[in-house]
């Protein structure tokens, strides 16, 4: 009989060539989106080129952290062991002032925060074994 691994009790944030600067953002506290030389938009997820105009030149931008929720999720089942003790949470899909979407935990004082679409919230970091990581508060 084979022993079973350990599943992870955390999950990692997977860095690679195109977030590196992003991670190194958020664990400065700094929200950083990429903005077109060429077209001037401004966007997320990191990726090598425009997503408008296909540019490569590009630069990285600190974005304000201010947004409104544009959808969001309330988990109540663990889908990864990881989460069982954070249960519920609650996912945000948050519109940057600055125009991209971006995804990020709604960090809460209390449980008694109700979401709602439009909600003005603002960007906040949170620390998650030993992992800098982004959250977002109500204004």
């Amino acid at each position: 009989m084979q022993k079973q691994e350990k599943m992870n009790d955390y999950i990692a944030p997977e860095k690679n060539q195109d977030t590196e600067f992003w991670w190194e953002g958020v664990e400065n506290h700094e929200l950083r989106i990429q903005a077109c030389d060429d077209c001037g938009k401004q966007w997320f997820p990191p990726v090598h080129s425009c997503p408008y105009c296909a540019s490569e030149k590009w630069k990285w931008v600190n974005a304000s952290g201010v947004g409104s929720v544009y959808s969001w999720v309330v988990y109540h089942r663990a889908f990864h062991p990881a989460f069982k003790d954070d249960l519920p949470y609650t996912v945000l899909t948050v519109k940057l002032a600055e125009g991209p979407r971006i995804v990020g935990r709604l960090i809460q004082q209390n449980d008694d925060v109700e979401v709602y679409a439009d909600m003005q919230v603002k960007a906040t970091f949170y620390e998650r074994n030993g992992n800098t990581l982004l959250g977002f508060t109500r204004v």
